[in-house]
């Protein structure tokens, strides 16, 4: 991968842990998100078991490790094995299903921006876009090599239009084409991404820097390649 950038790992690349490169590359700080995922549960809650740094370390481990076994839910904390394969329990790791599952109804408020709520319909989000972006800034030291494409976030509304979403992209060519839409930039070297844009619907993206004057997909490569070097969006 990249050479992180002197300063940002207390040791260098070659000795740090798998943890240091994840914390590293997070895209806010530790604090900021416990402080932003304990607000929220407070407000769900009306009372407030405060999540801790290690459980939010932990539940991300776990989230990471369900994929392995093809399970979801509560099926991980099983101590029933499927035929040949062990069963997962997860809870021989210290963390209960119900403390996991109380983690998760609030994690994804570690990336919001609560001061952008009357300004933004990507409030709850936007905020990981803007620190994933001036994170890869900051630690990645890029190759020569850019590459800039578009990713699909899948979702699939059950009660409403755009299931809470401000907009859902429809990209008939992809996968799972039904989602959210991001142009983003990859190091064409390292495969490591560098820079996010979502596509918030043909309104919002009409306003978007440099639309007016070289139009839609000139704009979208230009606002990219700005992005990677510079925090002017």
């Amino acid at each position: 991968m990249p050479v992180l950038q002197p300063g940002v790992l207390s040791s260098s690349i070659s000795d740090a842990t798998p943890l240091d490169v994840w914390e590293a590359l997070f895209p806010v700080g530790m604090a900021k998100a416990l402080a932003l995922i304990n607000d929220e549960l407070c407000k769900q809650s009306g009372r407030i078991n405060p999540i801790l740094e290690h459980e939010l370390l932990k539940f991300t481990g776990l989230v990471l490790a369900g994929g392995y076994f093809g399970q979801s839910g509560e099926g991980l904390w099983t101590r029933s094995s499927f035929g040949v394969v062990p069963a997962p329990n997860f809870g021989q790791f210290g963390m209960s299903y119900r403390r996991f599952s109380s983690i998760r109804k609030v994690y994804s408020f570690c990336f919001s921006e609560p001061e952008a709520r009357m300004t933004d319909d990507w409030w709850r989000f936007i905020g990981g876009i803007r620190g994933f972006n001036a994170n890869r800034r900051r630690t990645i030291i890029r190759s020569a090599v850019l590459t800039i494409d578009e990713s699909m976030s899948s979702w699939n509304p059950q009660t409403s239009k755009y299931g809470g979403l401000p907009n859902i992209s429809f990209v008939k060519r992809k996968p799972k084409p039904l989602g959210t839409e991001f142009k983003d930039v990859c190091d064409g070297c390292h495969g490591v991404m560098l820079f996010l844009e979502i596509q918030e619907g043909k309104d919002r993206m009409r306003e978007k820097t440099f639309r007016l004057e070289l139009g839609g997909l000139a704009a979208t490569a230009m606002r990219c390649s700005m992005g990677v070097i510079s925090d002017f969006l």
